[in-house]
């Protein structure tokens, strides 16, 4: 199929670039950044986000004064799929500071194994695992946090395009930390610093990270600022139905048609 495509849709500048290496034919490509719906991905209030969360899960007791670290991602595990569970929870551990709390949601064969980590670091206090939870649970989750995590460490040609749990967290206000050896940094604008890219492999980079995140709040709520600002202008839902029609039209010769509003 893609030898004999037309045209072909990449989901971020780090695909394209490694195509070759796995086709030795490469149609017409075009960039199409996975879209983020930015009217219910949102900017809410920490205090209010945090009250939700600890309404809903009881169990994750009193965080309205920690510092939260949140990973939104499915947990399918090394090697195909990790996304930085267990670099976040050796960083905890070196650290040693009792106010950083980390927040896991989502589901998977690897959760097991996750939880196992924790114990073994020492800090599965420290550590909440929320499971599956409802869509609408999503925006709180994200609002909640003072920085996301995803390090995705797949190795040069493999990882990530430009992951969702980041956009989403951006396009909350958050700011994040990511890897730096895939399409991760995609979702990073150097003009408008949003995330700290890393060697996914450093957890001592990690630890760095996190703590000039929380030593510097004025400098975090900035980045996420910058990060909405990023995703509005980038990633927003409008934009990738704008950037369909643009590719259609300049490379299929389609004429373009008027989306309403």
């Amino acid at each position: 199929a893609f030898s004999q495509a037309d045209l072909v849709l990449a989901d971020c500048r780090y695909t394209i670039e490694n195509m070759p290496r796995f086709h030795p034919r490469v149609p017409p490509t075009g960039l199409l950044y996975d879209p983020v719906d930015v009217s219910f991905f949102r900017p809410i209030p920490t205090a209010a986000a945090r009250a939700e969360v600890m309404k809903r899960f009881p169990s994750i007791g009193d965080i309205a004064d920690r510092f939260v670290c949140v990973t939104v991602t499915h947990m399918a595990g090394p090697p195909n799929n990790n996304k930085g569970h267990r670099q976040a929870i050796e960083a905890l551990a070196r650290m040693r500071d009792p106010r950083f709390f980390y927040l896991v949601v989502g589901e998977g064969p690897d959760r097991p194994a996750i939880e196992a980590h924790a114990r073994a670091h020492g800090v599965e206090g420290q550590v909440f695992l929320t499971g599956l939870v409802p869509q609408d649970a999503l925006p709180f989750l994200y609002a909640c946090a003072d920085a996301a995590i995803l390090v995705a460490k797949g190795g040069p040609g493999l990882g990530e395009a430009v992951p969702l749990g980041l956009l989403e967290a951006a396009a909350a206000g958050v700011p994040f930390v990511c890897g730096n050896e895939d399409g991760s940094i995609e979702a990073i604008d150097p003009a408008r610093p949003n995330g700290i890219a890393i060697d996914p492999t450093d957890v001592d980079a990690l630890v760095a990270a996190l703590r000039e995140l929380a030593g510097d709040e004025a400098r975090r709520r900035q980045m996420g600022i910058n990060g909405k600002h990023v995703v509005d202008d980038v990633f927003r839902l409008e934009r990738f139905t704008e950037a369909q029609g643009e590719h259609l039209a300049r490379h299929l010769g389609f004429a373009r048609a008027k989306v309403a509003a």
